[in-house]
């Protein structure tokens, strides 16, 4: 490393920071001297140093950081500056390790120490907060810029938004749309999809979600299939499926296709709800629809069959996705015999059983507990006993 890093063009003032000793300082030089079209293998290598570095010394790294930063062009950062691109870099690599703490006091550092700081770091910031689910932090950063009366835009607040849905907290996510109208600040379709799966809680749920739509047609922002589908899945959390039906119809009357994720979602719904015949329907729906059916939505179906003990319709998805050559998991397999054990199906059991050791699927505790008391309801008590000796 010593030997690459003699090789960077590098200012008299940055070898005064090389010239230390620790590990963070090698770090430091050997990033801030990347030349600008450095490939992103070697920044990415870099950077994993420098946060290995971090590790052993984070008290003093984030006035390390930003001096470092101004040392290397002796001036202040602007967008257009080489050292921008490298500020965003280590803010986007602390975002993927989901050092949102670390983030804030680089950002903070970087007001400290009398920087430029924008929009353009505000929102790596806070997306290393939403990767972290720590939205107190997200929105201190909305402050800081507040603070130094930066002007919040669109994608600022987005981020923050979704910061604060990833983290359960629904209600700041509404309040944030509520400041961005008093600022006047646009809300787009990232808006209102980023709030509405903010409301994908036990307290908020779908009636949330509606009223996040007709806010949408009343700002006349457009809806998407994100946008459904952030709908629909709210109403499988809140076991609504007949809402989730209903916004299948008004999706289609808006002239938005649904997709895999919407149907399947629109299943799950009718899952968690026992209606069976529902995601039956939904199922065959997306063959006609031309829209792939992949394992999640036929595992859904498969587990809504089981819940109401319909074995021989959880069979025959099954069947029909080894036909489709989806893959078949455990959980598909467990649905099946959760409907064979309520309907004291032991032969159907026992013969998921040999075709789960055929294909190669592991069999969990849910396995030989369904297929135990599927032989133990059957009446076939020996049955289930060899079955208990043999897992």
């Amino acid at each position: 490393s010593d030997a690459r890093l003699s090789q960077q063009p590098c200012c008299p003032s940055l070898l005064s920071v090389a010239a230390g000793s620790s590990m963070v300082d090698r770090a430091l030089a050997e990033l801030v001297g990347l030349p600008s079209d450095a490939p992103a293998v070697v920044t990415n290598e870099v950077l994993h140093r420098h946060l290995r570095a971090w590790a052993e010394d984070e008290q003093s790294l984030p006035t390390q950081v930003v001096t470092a930063f101004g040392l290397a062009l002796d001036v202040r950062p602007s967008p257009e500056s080489l050292v921008a691109p490298k500020v965003m870099r280590l803010l986007r690599g602390l975002g993927d390790a989901r050092e949102a703490a670390r983030a804030l006091q680089v950002f903070q550092c970087l007001r400290q120490q009398s920087l430029e700081v924008n929009a353009f770091f505000a929102c790596a910031t806070i997306n290393a907060c939403m990767r972290a689910s720590e939205w107190i932090r997200a929105l201190q950063v909305l402050g800081d810029m507040e603070v130094q009366s930066t002007d919040l835009d669109t994608t600022t607040y987005n981020a923050a938004v979704a910061a604060c849905g990833k983290a359960g907290a629904w209600r700041q996510a509404l309040q944030m749309l509520d400041e961005m109208e008093d600022r006047r600040v646009e809300l787009d379709t990232i808006t209102h999809n980023a709030a509405i799966s903010a409301c994908n809680e036990p307290d908020a749920g779908w009636p949330q979600a509606l009223q996040l739509l007709a806010a949408m047609a009343e700002r006349c922002v457009e809806a998407d299939v994100a946008t459904c589908n952030a709908s629909i899945s709210v109403c499988e959390k809140s076991k609504a499926w007949a809402v989730a039906a209903s916004l299948l119809h008004e999706m289609e009357d808006r002239g938005i296709e649904p997709d895999a994720t919407t149907l399947g979602a629109a299943i799950a719904a009718c899952e968690k709800s026992l209606e069976w015949r529902a995601a039956l329907r939904l199922l065959f729906e997306m063959g006609e629809r031309c829209v792939e059916v992949n394992s999640v939505a036929s595992s859904a179906a498969i587990s809504a069959c089981g819940s109401s003990g319909e074995w021989i319709q959880a069979f025959q998805v099954l069947s029909e996705m080894s036909d489709r050559s989806l893959q078949v998991n455990t959980i598909s397999y467990n649905a099946s015999l959760s409907a064979c054990e309520k309907a004291s199906e032991w032969r159907l059991a026992l013969h998921l059983m040999g075709d789960m050791r055929d294909r190669g699927v592991e069999m969990d505790t849910i396995s030989c507990n369904a297929i135990v008391s599927a032989c133990e309801k059957g009446g076939e008590w020996f049955l289930a006993f060899q079955m208990l000796n043999e897992m």
